[in-house]
């Protein structure tokens, strides 16, 4: 049916978003651990933006994670 391939669709990029984010977060804090600890400067936004990284990685992989049957 259409909604079905339209839900695996939107799905598939979904999963794409969770990766994405969690790639993204996990680059951010290594940058931030460098920069404080090697260039002895910190990035001051760096630690909200991983938050709001966690934030969204979490609510979109519950989604991902419940599509599956893994819940």
């Amino acid at each position: 049916m259409i909604l079905d391939r339209l839900s695996n669709r939107v799905n598939r990029l979904v999963e794409y978003a969770v990766f994405g984010l969690g790639l993204g977060m996990a680059l951010l804090v290594a940058a931030q651990v460098f920069c404080r600890y090697v260039l002895n400067h910190s990035l001051f936004w760096s630690e909200e933006l991983a938050r709001f990284f966690l934030v969204w990685l979490t609510f979109l992989g519950a989604g991902v994670v419940y599509r599956r049957g893994g819940h």
